[in-house]
């Protein structure tokens, strides 16, 4: 049976998994993404930058700009992704993974 999404949490928010989080937020869904505190940052700016983005070519204005990034939490916590209805897992590979 079918279950209707109405929360995402992304783990990692490198392009891809901020790229995730800005769709699902402009869809009106609220989003937590979760990665290391030193990405934190990147993740948020990646985010930021597509909107802008979006302000300057038309695609929408400031207010819905606004609103898109009120809907999605950054955060280092792992527990903040439990109460998600989907979690999305797009965090990065480390090296050592990449030459196996």
């Amino acid at each position: 049976m079918p279950r209707e999404i109405n929360s995402v949490a992304i783990v990692g928010g490198g392009f891809m998994g901020a790229g995730i989080a800005e769709v699902s937020a402009v869809a009106g869904m609220p989003v937590v993404v979760r990665d290391l505190p030193q990405f934190l940052d990147a993740a948020r700016g990646r985010v930021e930058k597509s909107l802008a983005g979006a302000v300057k070519r038309g695609k929408i204005d400031q207010a819905k700009r606004d609103e898109v990034l009120g809907l999605i939490t950054f955060t280092p916590d792992l527990k903040d992704v439990a109460s998600a209805d989907i979690v999305i897992r797009r965090s990065r590979r480390s090296s050592i993974s990449r030459c196996r």
